[in-house]
């Protein structure tokens, strides 16, 4: 899964440049470099928040079982 969460923004990339007008320039390196790395923050954060609410609902659901049990 990883390697298609990886590869499925690059013609996005091309079509925004193509689109933009933005070449392969220098002056776009860090602008592509910055994005990039915003991207990856971005996506450790919705993946962090989402770990915590699967969790929180598994542990959930735990306790409710523990309940019916009783």
């Amino acid at each position: 899964m990883w390697f298609v969460c990886i590869h499925v923004p690059i013609p996005f990339v091309i079509l925004f440049r193509h689109l933009f007008g933005l070449g392969f320039q220098l002056y776009t390196y860090p602008i592509m470099v910055s994005a990039f790395f915003l991207g990856q923050f971005a996506g450790k954060k919705i993946r962090i928040r989402r770990d915590a609410k699967k969790s929180l609902a598994e542990e959930l659901q735990t306790e409710e079982i523990k309940k019916d049990q009783l």
